[in-house]
């Protein structure tokens, strides 16, 4: 089975003993097995991507950790429907030299939350953390799920929220 990663990131996988390793540019789609994983763009300070998971008539969008980006509002266009709708929400900053936004806020997840109107949304990224230094020093964000939940209920009352904790599995039924 085959390693699916961000354009540059190949050789680093390689690099950490992964053979198998395929790399996919936003827009591209590879099968493994019965789904289909395709990269959508993402923007984040490095290079990234964001996945729509399909398979069996369903459909998950992970977003990884991204910032808001225009693209992002033609997903359903191109994938249709979304079942569940995995959205960063921390607002991550890198704070030196000018707090530097690298990650979309609550606010900014539920307004693509209000474009992609997916069956479920599930705000992630909220629990990251760069240790007590690095979130002194370094970093800014805001930990609290209950921002985008609000901005949410806000926006489009219609789709419900589940904040699950990290590592907490999530079953999802038809």
């Amino acid at each position: 089975m085959p390693l699916l990663v961000a354009g540059p990131v190949v050789e680093k996988a390689r690099k950490a003993g992964f053979s198998h390793v395929r790399a996919l540019e936003p827009w591209q789609s590879a099968r493994v097995g019965d789904l289909t994983i395709s990269a959508a763009p993402g923007e984040h300070g490095v290079y990234e991507v964001t996945y729509v998971i399909s398979g069996g008539g369903r459909s998950v969008y992970f977003a990884g950790d991204t910032l808001l980006i225009p693209e992002l509002h033609t997903l359903t266009d191109r994938y249709g429907p979304l079942d569940v709708a995995l959205l960063p929400v921390n607002g991550l900053r890198i704070r030196m030299p000018r707090s530097r936004q690298v990650v979309m806020n609550a606010e900014e997840a539920a307004e693509l939350t209000a474009t992609l109107r997916p069956k479920l949304a599930i705000p992630q990224h909220y629990a990251f953390t760069g240790g007590t230094i690095g979130d002194t020093l370094f970093l800014k964000s805001d930990k609290d799920p209950a921002l985008f939940v609000d901005a949410v209920h806000r926006l489009v009352p219609d789709v419900p929220v589940k904040v699950i904790n990290p590592g907490e599995p999530l079953t999802v039924t038809p």
